[in-house]
């Protein structure tokens, strides 16, 4: 097939790639991988050769490159100038190198692996879910649900940091758009959900206990103003017998205070009569 016959590739940003002799090489894939995917084919060693050896077409969308006894994978160019999502590899576009392409570590360390980290020899960023890149065995096509779980974890990661001024992670372009936000809503549901019953159960619990606390002291008042007994200022004293007459008993007070001591006069003369006590 010649370069006029074949279909053009494209870089990541859509433009075709220029009439060169190193870009040439690049064509669509035929065997191996999706016929939109361009691997380098247009070289003059085998796979598995010494250096500027043939690339292989994988069914998750890269290209592997075996020269000696080295292996390596890469995201290059498409066939689609939109980079239509299940046509081309949208990930790691941070690590494109001067001639537009970049290299992808497995974390399993095999070509199925469906974990993979940017750029060459870069195994430790496995370790950190936020910068995988999850690749489905066939592009375009479904990740598993464990895979998807992750996925969403690593979308809410790099959103987390964002909002606080981190650098933003790589995250998942292979998973579809639709399962992404369906997870990632329902997972927010469920937290919402939790953080409002843990609120109106601390709320009614501090209710119970302020209504217990005034009834208790309420109680309190009550019972100490019900011991309390007021003495009367003039305590009464018993009936008393006083002689005969209509009565016969008289109720007695407390007798006044005694009358200070008074110099004895001489009456006037005249009538007087005298008064003499009704009672011997």
């Amino acid at each position: 097939m010649t370069l006029a016959q074949r279909s053009p590739c494209y870089f990541a940003n859509g433009t075709v790639l220029p009439d060169e002799e190193f870009y040439n090489s690049y064509q669509p894939c035929t065997s191996g991988g999706p016929p939109t995917i361009c691997c380098a084919f247009d070289r003059p060693n085998p796979a598995g050769g010494i250096r500027d050896t043939v690339d292989e077409c994988l069914p998750n969308g890269l290209c592997q490159n075996r020269a000696g006894d080295a292996t390596t994978w890469w995201a290059n160019f498409c066939t689609s100038s939109g980079i239509e999502f299940g046509k081309c590899i949208t990930a790691c576009r941070s690590t494109k190198d001067k001639y537009g392409h970049t290299q992808l570590t497995p974390c399993t360390g095999k070509a199925d692996s469906d974990r993979w980290c940017c750029g060459a020899n870069n195994p430790t960023c496995c370790a950190d879910e936020s910068r995988v890149v999850r690749l489905a065995q066939v592009l375009g096509g479904a990740l598993s649900s464990s895979m998807v779980s992750s996925s969403v974890v690593s979308s809410a990661s790099a959103t987390a940091s964002s909002v606080s001024g981190a650098a933003p992670s790589t995250t998942a372009t292979s998973v579809a758009p639709g399962q992404t936000e369906k997870k990632t809503k329902l997972s927010g549901g469920a937290i919402a959900g939790i953080v409002l019953g843990a609120i109106a159960g601390l709320t009614i619990l501090a209710g119970i206990f302020v209504a217990q606390r005034a009834r208790y002291k309420n109680k309190a008042s009550t019972s100490g103003t019900s011991n309390h007994v007021e003495t009367p200022t003039n305590p009464y004293i018993p009936q008393e017998y006083v002689g005969p007459g209509p009565e016969g008993y008289a109720t007695q007070y407390a007798p006044p205070a005694e009358l200070p001591p008074v110099s004895p006069r001489e009456l006037h003369s005249g009538n007087h009569m005298s008064l003499a006590p009704p009672f011997p």
